[in-house]
């Protein structure tokens, strides 16, 4: 652009031109989205397999990112397994069947003990952006526990399934009297 300057009453004697630009920065492209943890109410949760469906609010008027509020679009949540690759907890094979979530809450819940374990899961917030013109993100690490209850399951016997007498194994030859003994003494 040029900006030219020149005397009223003499405009076609004297006049000067002055190149000049106009940098117009979107500031939201740079903000730095801060996710604390009072956007989550538990950053380590714990949840025992077979129980209800266990489920962490997501609190995203919570989220800092130092902008003038409704300048910036709205903020879009997902979660990650950072144990596998940062895939999608809907993708990883490790988290599809035990978590879900939604721009409100992340949910646990299942019925399968082998699924028991710490997961490394990370809550990412972006902005909201069709053609993914916002790189920038902040994220929250949340370690959760899934707690298989049989382990520390207490089995107690109503009635000892034997009495006092004595056993007879039947006739021992001396080759398996000495299994035996080895295995019962």
């Amino acid at each position: 652009m040029k900006v030219c300057v020149s005397y009223a009453s003499h405009p076609s004697v004297v006049s000067a031109w002055q190149p000049f630009s106009v940098v117009i920065a979107n500031p939201c492209a740079t903000a730095t989205i801060n996710l604390s943890n009072s956007v989550v109410s538990n950053t380590s949760p714990s949840y025992t397999v077979g129980a209800s469906t266990l489920e962490l609010p997501i609190t995203v008027a919570n989220i800092v990112d130092g902008m003038t509020p409704g300048l910036c679009p709205s903020f879009t949540m997902s979660v990650v397994n950072a144990d596998d690759s940062n895939k999608l907890i809907s993708v990883s094979t490790a988290t599809s069947s035990v978590f879900s979530n939604d721009n409100s809450k992340i949910s646990c819940s299942t019925s399968d003990r082998l699924k028991a374990g710490t997961y490394n899961l990370k809550l990412i917030a972006k902005y909201t952006d069709a053609n993914n013109f916002y790189t920038n993100e902040g994220t929250l690490a949340i370690t959760w526990t899934i707690v298989d209850p049989c382990p520390t399951a207490t089995l107690t016997l109503a009635s000892s399934p034997f009495t006092a007498g004595t056993y007879n194994l039947g006739n021992i030859t001396p080759l398996e009297q000495a299994w035996t003994s080895a295995l019962f003494s």
